[in-house]
């Protein structure tokens, strides 16, 4: 996900420009609260949408580890979102381009779905 946006606070190499946002490092704190960074671990992810890639995911849990986010993109995607002391884009779709933050690989029941899902939504592309 995070190579294919404009740029990285990780390092000085621009990314692939396909989507119009810059990586950030989550924050170590918010609102007061001390966040352990490299978020790592599991955490659920939100989504409105009800079909495609992420169709029944709404809230599912998925395994995590990263320390650097896509908090605010500069464009509109069909997204899902995490909160861990700050709201990312965990997972998102813009015209034939996929990527996840999280690891369905990891994601036992969630990430199947999501493989399956991915697997119908290629079919359709």
């Amino acid at each position: 996900m995070q190579l294919m946006c404009n740029d990285s606070e990780e390092g000085s190499c621009p990314g692939l420009k396909w989507i119009d946002a810059s990586i950030k490092k989550l924050p170590r704190e918010h609102n007061g609260e001390s966040m352990i960074i490299p978020h790592m671990g599991w955490n659920r992810i939100r989504t409105d949408t009800v079909q495609g890639l992420f169709k029944g995911l709404d809230n599912a849990r998925f395994y995590f580890v990263h320390s650097y986010g896509l908090i605010k993109p500069n464009e509109t995607l069909q997204s899902a979102t995490t909160t861990y002391g700050t709201t990312f884009i965990s997972g998102f779709i813009k015209e034939n381009i996929l990527a996840a933050q999280f690891h369905p690989e990891k994601s036992h029941k969630h990430g199947k779905l999501f493989f399956r899902n991915f697997i119908d939504w290629i079919s359709d592309v």
